[in-house]
């Protein structure tokens, strides 16, 4: 269920940010200044500007691992709180380098993790979901990163849980961290070992489409290897369920003829997870 954002909430709301902005400790002031500005910037280009600011602090998240968190009712009782670790913009933190050289890339880190906090506050006052049994990061949620993402040029991601077709592709919980190209932060990030990147997983659909293609060098027209790449575009981008939604364009097919397309892609595409 979502919130309903009662005038006295915009109000302390936005006298708030205006205290931050005008107010605040000097030290604290200059990386809040450009955090409010950033979620101003997703509000209107991510949200149609449905949303009020929240309350943004530079503080520990609840969870000692998290960068951020979002809480639907503040320490005070306010509603919409995002809280962004502190030692993140400062270098102190061993997910990112230290310096004055790393600096840039450290905020750009850190407007990602806003970004991300931002999708949990739009579905706790806009959309009303809620996902606890994803712990926030469920359908709902990723379809909203890919909205994004698309606009961004990223590839997609998966619920939180790891199943069924999208079970390879990049978790939720970790985006837009873990689809961002390598060197987008400029050196400052430092992923945890074991964890994979974007580059990663393009690596591998690579791998596997250059393994079908060693198995069919008798198909001289390539036409297979061709609707294989298909399938896999199919697969990164159209989540379960929406094969319909997905050959919708096919303005001038019939009914069977889609059919049996939405069947060969995801022939296909069991195909090659099994290599």
């Amino acid at each position: 269920m979502k919130t309903l954002v009662t005038a006295a909430d915009v109000r302390h709301r936005e006298d708030f940010k205006d205290f931050v902005i005008d107010e605040a400790d000097r030290e604290y002031r200059p990386a809040l200044r450009r955090l409010y500005f950033l979620w101003e910037q997703y509000a209107k280009s991510f949200f149609e500007d449905s949303m009020v600011p929240p309350y943004i602090l530079l503080a520990s998240p609840s969870l000692p691992q998290a960068f951020g968190d979002y809480s639907e009712v503040s320490g005070f009782g306010g509603h919409s709180q995002i809280r962004i670790r502190p030692t993140l913009l400062t270098g102190a933190h061993r997910a990112v380098r230290e310096g004055e050289r790393y600096a840039k890339g450290r905020l750009l880190f850190v407007a990602d993790v806003l970004l991300h906090e931002t999708i949990h506050q739009y579905h706790h006052e806009v959309t009303g979901h809620r996902e606890d049994s994803y712990k926030g990061h469920g359908p709902a949620f990723r379809d909203v990163c890919n909205e994004i993402g698309e606009k961004l040029g990223l590839p997609p991601v998966r619920v939180a849980k790891a199943r069924g077709p999208e079970k390879d592709l990049p978790s939720c919980a970790e985006w837009p961290h873990c689809v961002r190209p390598k060197g987008y932060y400029q050196g400052a990030y430092i992923p945890p070992a074991g964890k994979k990147g974007a580059e990663d997983f393009d690596a591998e659909i690579s791998a596997k489409l250059a393994a079908l293609r060693e198995m069919l060098k008798g198909d001289r027209s390539g036409s297979i290897v061709t609707l294989i790449e298909a399938a896999q575009t199919f697969a990164r981008f159209w989540p379960v369920g929406t094969e319909t939604e997905a050959l919708s364009f096919l303005t001038n097919a019939d009914g069977k003829t889609k059919r049996k397309l939405a069947a060969f892609l995801r022939a296909a595409q069991e195909m090659s997870e099994d290599l």
